[in-house]
């Protein structure tokens, strides 16, 4: 090799600086098996020089390629062995004279290509083959269309263009003007890296940087399809991080402000150990998907770790801000369940948790004899709605609503309790999610009206003017029956409309606001009050408050329970106090708890409180013992 002319030695050292020039994504995740410059190089040196000095190069390229990615022995060993049998291979293509009519510099013709054009294809299959062999060696399960779509086919186009070049410029050059190779392959290096970047951020959420949907279903896809993962079992876990508020904030401060919430968001649920990607999945959701193998952490501790993460507060334009999260958990069992239902079964945990009052839940698939339990839970219903024993018996609480500046009882608000022989106390909200779909949903509204009137009809009676509100499904209003229910109680039983009011969820009102105008204006014609319960939760309402006849305004409790704590929660409900009053409705503020929150609503200009500082929810000659008595600061007498 010393008696190769100084073309050579030029080439050579293009060829081993090349290979510290870095390589693309795709290069990045499987170095061992990416496309190195330096194989363009050493297959123009294997066509003029031969077979023994093109693998010397390319073993030294190789070595500093490989110092530089600081791969392992077994995957060193592999980037030599592939470059060295597919340099081998194509040499026994070309044959002896194979290089000798491009030294001699005898042009181009047909007759002198054939056997570089079929070198050409043998290096590229050979080395390829080793490429793929060695990933489905490592990962059986693996689909062959993924190591393409993953960018290995894109490798494969471009080194396929460089390499059928080299017999048209290996032509007509010598000696130091080899050094001119250099200027194509990099182009051609630059356009792959400039598709990748671009396929990349087609992966990516443009303002915090992690992927979005696209990137997420990629990863949940190899991370079922890697070594090891189990088939028949849960091979992922996939958690889904609900930023508590945040549309709330963008809606309420800016989408600026909003923006660095999510941003500080994003990186503090990155940084969490275990959290290896993050998918913005929408405005305030996050999801992480986690491996799941043996001895690693489990899904649920890392959720926690994740809400731990969050719960600092944030300062943004000198506002302080909660980005406190709820996280949903769902494990993927086998490979059933596409992603659709993945991201479905984890929205229904995060909405578990929010019930619960809980910062993590983790979804359950229901077992088989749920359907059945359901059926014996809408029959003990019926037979409740009926008065037999069998199912038990409903009663009503009522919980006190309290002018906060006198300490008055002002009114309350009626709640559904269904006692069970054998369940004990049930759920409400499992009574009404299992109920909703049914007609019984209807026959407990109307349950519901009539103890409410004849309670109200009572203290009409012994002279006590008081309101009561009552939860009413927004299903339930579209149908014309209900509201003359409604009205006809009121009549019947000779109570003022105005001392009744209904309660509407906020995202109730913005479901169907169209199909429910009708029978709202009706009720608020007759005097009937109706109030958005949970105001604040979500904000999107706004736009209907206008357009729908609501007279009452309900605080979400989350927002009052940090009123004398975080600016932001304070900030939000004066916006709330301060949007009712200029739109002319009553605002009553749940989840008061201490007298230091009821104070703060004071200053704030709230009106009317709710809470366990004022009572539980308790029957309703409770509330008559009540009435006429004045509150002080710490809800006594």
């Amino acid at each position: 090799m010393l008696g190769l002319p100084a073309g050579f030695w030029v080439l050579a050292i293009i060829t081993v600086v090349a290979d510290l020039r870095p390589l693309a994504g795709w290069e990045r995740q499987r170095p061992s098996t990416g496309v190195f410059l330096s194989s363009y190089f050493t297959f123009t040196i294997l066509v003029v020089w031969g077979l023994l000095p093109a693998l010397a190069v390319q073993a030294a390229a190789n070595l500093v390629g490989g110092a530089r990615l600081k791969l392992p022995p077994a995957e060193f060993a592999l980037l030599l062995l592939r470059h060295a049998i597919a340099l081998g291979a194509a040499s026994l293509v070309l044959g002896p004279g194979g290089a000798e009519t491009l030294r001699h510099g005898e042009g181009l013709h047909i007759s002198n290509l054939d056997n570089k054009v079929a070198a050409v294809v043998t290096w590229l299959v050979t080395n390829y083959g080793i490429v793929i062999f060695a990933q489905r060696l490592a990962d059986p399960r693996r689909p062959w269309r993924s190591m393409l779509r993953g960018g290995l086919g894109l490798n494969i186009l471009a080194k396929t263009a460089l390499l059928f070049l080299t017999p048209v410029v290996v032509a007509d050059l010598h000696g130091p003007t080899y050094s001119l190779l250099l200027l194509p392959v990099l182009a051609m290096s630059e356009m792959i890296a400039v598709v990748d970047r671009q396929r990349e951020s087609l992966r990516r959420d443009p303002l915090t940087g992690a992927l979005n949907g696209r990137g997420l279903e990629d990863v949940i896809a190899s991370l079922r399809d890697r070594p090891g993962a189990p088939a028949d079992s849960a091979a992922l876990a996939l958690l889904l991080v609900m930023i508590d508020r945040a549309h709330d904030v963008n809606e309420s401060f800016g989408r600026q402000t909003g923006d660095s919430l999510l941003i500080e968001a994003y990186q503090r649920i990155r940084q969490v150990p275990g959290v290896d990607s993050v998918s913005r999945l929408e405005s305030g959701a996050f999801a992480v998907p986690v491996a799941v193998s043996a001895g690693s952490r489990s899904a649920d501790a890392l959720a926690s770790d994740i809400v731990a993460a969050l719960k600092a507060p944030v300062n943004v334009s000198g506002l302080s801000f909660d980005v406190a999260g709820t996280v949903g958990v769902v494990m993927a069992h086998g490979r059933g369940a596409d992603f659709a239902t993945l991201i479905q079964h984890a929205e229904e945990a995060v909405q578990q948790a929010h019930r619960q009052g809980a910062s993590v839940g983790v979804y359950a698939p229901a077992p088989v004899t749920d359907f059945a339990s359901r059926l014996q839970v809408l029959a003990d219903l019926q037979s409740t709605l009926e008065n037999r024993a069998e199912g038990g018996t409903i009663a009503y609480l009522y919980q006190p609503q309290v002018d906060l500046k006198t300490g008055e009882l002002v009114g309350a608000e009626a709640l559904l309790r269904w006692h069970h022989p054998a369940r004990g106390l049930v759920n409400t909200e499992q009574v009404i999610r299992i109920a909703e779909p049914t007609p019984l949903m209807g026959r407990i509204t109307e349950r519901t009206v009539d103890a409410v009137t004849a309670q109200l009809s009572q203290w009409n009676r012994n002279g006590v003017r008081l309101s009561v509100a009552a939860n009413v499904s927004m299903q339930d209003l579209h149908e014309e029956l209900v509201v003359e229910h409604i009205l006809a109680r009121l009549a019947e039983d000779e109570v003022d409309a105005r001392q009744f009011t209904i309660e509407i969820t906020e995202g109730e009102l913005i479901s169907d606001p169209d199909n429910v105008r009708r029978a709202l204006a009706r009720l608020t014609d007759a005097g009937v009050g109706i109030s958005v319960d949970d105001f604040g939760s979500g904000f999107s309402s706004l736009q209907h408050l206008r357009q729908l006849p609501v007279t009452e305004l309900k605080i979400d409790r989350h927002l009052v329970q940090n009123v004398g704590t975080r600016a932001d929660d304070r900030a939000l409900v004066r916006s709330v106090i301060q949007l009712a009053q200029a739109l002319g409705l009553r605002v009553v503020a749940e989840g008061v708890e201490d007298g230091a929150t009821q104070q703060m609503l004071i200053e704030l200009g709230c009106p009317v409180g709710q809470g366990w500082l004022y009572g539980r929810p308790m029957p309703a000659e409770d509330i008559t013992r009540m009435l006429g008595r004045r509150l002080g600061p710490n809800g006594l007498p």
